[in-house]
């Protein structure tokens, strides 16, 4: 976002507006090459190893290929780190230029330029970047006075706080989380354009106002470089062609939130049009390209059972079977496929359901209970001929028109899903094969021996690089792990669904105020109060469907009840939610279509005919649904203060007492609603909302040994609207992800850190420095230790060596980089 504002014109005329032309100017500098390598085998988040998989038969890839072996970084089954201890992630030259000089009789002015070139770094650290630590113009202000006032205007930075290793009253810049916190606040720090003004009061005081620029924070994986374009697979093969796209895969310091968003395995950015790949494959096992009704699956989950293509329910014509009815076809089967109507419910992806259910089972309930007989028909089944659901059981079992089989029966040629496993590619009954998956070789997997797990494992997953389903691991950590109450209904939704990511940031006439007045007490006490209006530094990024227009389409829920035999309810046992995505201007009247409307929306029709299939019979898949991921930055008020004094002591001399506090106002955290995401509420499942919180950090300086310094803080982050109610709750954003459940934030979080600094050699020109940190976890702790020591080889250069230590519980926000654990050296000459 290169965008020109009013700060930055204000800034440019008190440049170039004086008529004196600028003295000669002094140009300093120093030139800095850092070289880092990884302490630690392993994977950084986001980068989970490479793979290959080959194209689905005759399918054909985006770029014409077929059959062919395409790398890709994502969920694999090899254990192989993507980086050894010692490999190198970065190797940066880089150039700083300082520009000093005098504009006029009252005014000097400073540019700092800063140019660098990472050889090693990710697509989006190697080079310059604006309004990032490596902006190639850092700085640019002139310094004036108006009468009383001091005036700083231009590209800048404003520094309120005195705490170590992390930011509280520095409200007006950014940080770039690049790096984490390893690199020091002066370099981490964005500058911004700003007007900056200060005056000294008659007694001592100060009055402070900052008019700036907002920018938000960079964290990688949620920069400013996330394409916003329509992801979407393959319109025909539905491959994935989003392969690789991960933000910032690889990067050393990805935390495990942003790689829930856009990464390239974990991200819901890209496992949406995935997702919506597979509901499309369902479709397609159950719809066999015939016109006859013998050879269509047909099992609509309407209200009364059967309506396609506007039909009423229970219309037994040929004529209303006649169509593709995409993913009707087992969505009541439960209960290891001994019930078809114990409920609406998948309960697939579940324990007892879906996910464990075999394919012979399968078969046989479809064929067996309700098809072949009248026996436990139950329902609207009942109104059937036997023979015409014998046809339809027999299509189910063989799909013959597409794939081959026996018609008829329940057992033998694998039927249905298998040939659609192995038509894709994945064989299951060649030990050893090129495409062969683990733990599923060896044998020949018959109906009764493949289940839905193994078809969702190896049929489904290996076409996609996003993590969507790994049952066989026995852990919740994929996207299907987490949505077991997903009813077929509701899948609809999903058909060719997209996904995007858009930036609605604040416009170039906004603006940030903040206001700070510092005094000092009689008694030897400094304090300072702070006030501002400004947009949150952090991003926050909100869900919504979007129609083919961009219009917002309205999540609307239908709860259906059904009795053991089949029959509608009104009375609960058993509900399930089942979810509709209709156009916002005409959800009223999709509201009153609920017993045909299958989840996908039609924009401007309310009629039962537009609302009933959803396979149009020439354009295939009509209307898929888009979900946005839309990052932007809120306003927020903030109110704080700090002070320091010092206290002599008799054992420790002289001991400065310090303390920091900030109280924000409508500022916004990331709430997780598990229960919504079980039944398939991909927005409902994660909201932002509003919530204050309140920040201090108290801390204690002494100097010990001469002059080593030594300072102890503790640190609170309490989030005062803290929602906790089950599988509802307020989750950690540097850390939620599918791999932890969507950790879940701590309410009180504390971080306690110990800081150690010392100059050493003969007139104390090298120094040796370490910073602890320890942050407190839900079931466990993170730590970081930073150690560094810079040597002074002569007057103009330095060389700098640091160790950078993260361990602890993975789900903390230091303990996940363990695998980032790093040495850097570097040499800096000045001049």
């Amino acid at each position: 976002m290169k965008k020109n504002n009013l700060i930055l014109s204000a800034a440019l005329a008190a440049v170039f507006s004086t008529s004196t032309v600028f003295a000669e100017a002094e140009v300093t500098g120093k030139f800095t090459y850092e070289g880092a390598a990884y302490t630690k085998s392993g994977s950084t988040i986001g980068d989970s190893g490479k793979s290959t998989y080959n194209m689905p038969n005759g399918q054909g890839a985006a770029d014409g290929s077929e059959t062919v072996s395409k790398p890709y970084k994502g969920v694999t089954n090899a254990t192989t780190p993507s980086h050894s201890d010692g490999d190198q992630f970065k190797s940066e030259a880089s150039a700083r230029i300082f520009i000093d000089g005098e504009a006029s009789d009252n005014a000097t002015y400073h540019v700092e330029l800063n140019l660098m070139q990472d050889s090693e770094g990710t697509t989006n650290y190697d080079s310059n970047e604006s309004y990032t630590q490596r902006d190639p113009l850092r700085e640019a202000y002139v310094d004036t006075t108006v009468g009383d006032w001091s005036l700083r205007t231009g590209k800048q930075q404003v520094v309120w706080g005195t705490a170590d290793g992390m930011k509280l009253l520095d409200t007006i810049n950014p940080t770039d989380y690049g790096e984490m916190a390893q690199n020091q606040m002066e370099d981490s720090r964005i500058p911004v354009w700003m007007v900056n003004a200060e005056t000294t009061n008659e007694d001592g005081s100060e009055f402070q106002m900052v008019v700036s620029e907002p920018r938000e924070n960079v964290f990688a994986g949620l920069n400013r470089n996330i394409g916003t374009h329509v992801r979407k697979n393959h319109d025909t093969s539905l491959m994935d062609l989003s392969i690789n796209e991960g933000t910032d895969s690889g990067h050393a310091f990805m935390m495990m939130g942003p790689d829930s968003i856009t990464g390239a395995s974990n991200g819901f950015l890209n496992i949406v049009p995935d997702l919506g790949s597979i509901a499309s494959q369902f479709g397609s096992a159950f719809s066999p390209a015939s016109t006859t009704a013998a050879d269509n699956l047909v099992l609509n989950l309407d209200t009364g059972g059967y309506s396609v293509n506007g039909g009423a329910p229970n219309d037994t014509s040929a004529t209303a079977f006649n169509t593709q009815i995409g993913l009707g076809g087992f969505g009541n089967l439960e209960d290891y496929g001994t019930t078809i109507y114990t409920s609406e419910r998948m309960s697939g992806f579940t324990v007892n359901g879906f996910s464990k259910m075999t394919m012979a089972a399968m078969n046989g309930a479809m064929y067996n209970n309700g098809f072949a007989t009248d026996t436990d028909a139950g329902g609207s089944l009942a109104n059937l001929t036997p023979g015409f659901r014998q046809a339809i059981g027999n299509a189910f079992m063989g799909l013959t028109t597409k794939f081959g089989g026996t018609a008829g029966t329940t057992t033998g040629n694998a039927a249905a899903f298998q040939e659609i496993i192995d038509y894709y590619g994945m064989t299951l009954n060649n030990a050893g094969t090129a495409n062969s998956i683990t733990g599923f070789v060896g044998a020949s997997l018959t109906a009764d021996q493949l289940t839905g797990a193994i078809m969702l494992d190896a049929g489904f997953q290996p076409l996609y690089s996003s993590n969507l389903s790994s049952f066989q691991d026995g852990k919740n950590n994929s996207a299907f792990d987490y949505m077991g109450n997903t009813t077929f209904r509701t899948f609809n939704a999903f058909v060719n669904a997209r996904s995007q990511y858009v930036y609605d940031m604040p416009d170039n006439t906004d603006i940030d105020v903040a206001f700070r007045y510092k005094n000092s007490t009689k008694n030897g006490v400094n304090y300072s109060l702070n006030a501002s209006y400004n947009y949150d530094k952090n991003p926050i990024i909100g869900l919504s469907w979007r129609g083919d227009n961009g219009q917002l389409l309205t999540t609307h829920k239908v709860t259906s009840y059904r009795t053991a035999t089949g029959a509608a309810t009104t009375t609960a046992g058993g509900g399930t939610i089942n979810l509709q995505l209709v156009d916002t201007a005409v959800a009223t009247a999709h509201a009153t279509q609920t017993a045909h409307d299958k989840g996908y929306y039609t924009p401007g029709s309310t009629t039962s005919a537009a609302l009933s299939g959803i396979y149009g019979a020439a354009s295939g898949i009509n209307n898929p649904a888009t979900l946005r991921f839309t990052q932007s930055v809120e306003r927020v008020k903030q109110i704080g203060g700090s002070f320091d004094t010092a206290i002599e002591t008799a054992a420790l001399g002289p001991v400065v007492i310090r303390g920091e506090a900030l109280y924000t106002m409508d500022g916004y955290s990331p709430v997780m609603n598990k229960d919504a995401l079980a039944y398939g509420d991909l927005v409902g499942a994660l909201q932002m909302v509003k919530a204050d919180r309140f920040k201090f950090v108290l801390g204690a300086d002494i100097t010990a040994l001469t002059n080593m310094m030594i300072s102890a803080q503790f640190i609170q982050d309490s989030n005062l609207d803290f929602v906790d109610n089950g599988n509802h709750y307020t989750t950690d954003y540097a850390t939620m992800h599918l791999s932890n459940g969507f950790n879940k934030a701590i309410k009180d979080k504390n971080f306690y850190s110990l800081f150690f600094s010392k100059p050493f050699g003969a007139s104390g020109e090298h120094r040796w420095n370490n910073i602890t940190m320890l942050e407190e976890g839900l079931n466990g702790n993170g730590k970081w230790n930073r150690a560094d020591v810079e040597f002074s080889i002569d007057d103009d250069t330095q060389a700098t060596v640091e160790y950078n230590k993260y361990w602890g519980n993975a789900n903390t926000q230091f303990g996940q980089l363990e695998k980032s654990s790093n040495i850097q050296v570097g040499v800096k000459y000045s001049f």
